[in-house]
């Protein structure tokens, strides 16, 4: 990663008000930051932000802006790690102790590290934020730096649903973000009632998390056979995916900060898609043939799809 000059010693910026990178009014004025004291820049470590310290970054210098933030949150010495996934490469901010190693090395670790204080850690008056937004207008003036956010815009990071196929009582659902995706089967062939359907309970609860995220329970666990099961859980405006029943950090496929609101809509929209689209009632409702009895097969039911989204939504 090539620097310039110029770039400041402590919050390891070139640009003294770049950040807040997006919606810089509200965030100024509604979140906690972190001020430099070297060049003034303030860096946003508040949990419910839209551009997280935790998120993975598709520009190395966003989280470069976001690195000092991520050190103040911490309380120790970070630094940003870059991952290839199947060829899709994104970075990251962690600490450096119990992070950095050979087979982990560090893509920027920055030439000189302060320990942060906690004066520099708390919210701005609204005079702090005025005279701070006039200066970051300014800067903008003769800084163009545009190109280097754009990719990271919160707008592009979503989450979102897809419905795959269906048949039999069995449902292949698809979670996945920018990065990551991840496959689950739910078997919905003995649901006799609406209520009982994993889809109405997955439903609901994303729409009590949406509404509130401290809602209880946080954590939602939905089972696929006697063998396969997954949970989620909600806090603080991340929504994570563990698979099996333990919130285990190896265990996590997906991890997401964003709107659950917006989570909730794009499940409400995948099923109905899939609806319109792909749903056949004769397949979903189908019988099962029992592979190990030959001749033997469970009579399907459950409840048609229809019936669920309309009882969800209509």
């Amino acid at each position: 990663m090539s620097l310039n000059k110029n770039i400041c010693p402590e919050c390891y910026s070139e640009y003294s008000r770049i950040s807040p990178l997006y919606n810089a009014e509200y965030c100024l004025k509604n979140h906690k930051q972190y001020i430099c004291r070297t060049c003034g820049r303030v860096i946003c470590i508040d949990e419910n932000t839209e551009v997280s310290i935790h998120a993975k970054f598709t520009s190395e210098n966003v989280a470069r802006y976001l690195l000092r933030g991520a050190e103040s949150y911490y309380k120790e010495e970070c630094a940003v790690f870059k991952h290839n996934d199947n060829g899709k490469f994104y970075f990251y901010i962690r600490p450096i102790y119990g992070t950095l190693s050979k087979k982990r090395p560090a893509h920027f670790i920055p030439e000189s590290y302060r320990q942060p204080v906690k004066k520099q850690t708390g919210y701005l008056s609204k005079e702090q934020c005025e005279q701070y937004l006039l200066e970051q207008n300014e800067e903008r003036k003769t800084s163009d730096y545009a190109e280097l956010l754009l990719c990271d815009d919160p707008q592009s990071q979503r989450f979102d649903f897809e419905f795959l196929s269906c048949k039999a009582g069995c449902i292949t659902l698809c979670f996945k973000t920018k990065f990551e995706s991840f496959v689950h089967a739910f078997y919905d062939d003995e649901n006799k009632s609406i209520e009982e359907s994993d889809f109405v309970i997955l439903a609901k609860w994303l729409c009590a998390v949406s509404i509130n995220s401290d809602v209880m329970p946080k954590v939602l666990t939905l089972y696929s056979d006697y063998e396969s099961h997954i949970c989620l859980k909600a806090e603080k405006g991340f929504l994570k995916l563990y698979e099996h029943a333990v919130e285990d950090e190896e265990n996590l496929r997906i991890s997401y900060f964003g709107s659950l609101t917006e989570i909730y809509e794009n499940f409400r929209n995948a099923l109905k898609t899939f609806i319109e689209t792909k749903y056949n009632p004769a397949e979903w409702e189908a019988a099962q043939e029992d592979s190990d009895d030959e001749g033997c097969c469970d009579a399907y039911e459950g409840v048609s799809l229809v019936k669920i989204y309309d009882y969800l939504y209509r």
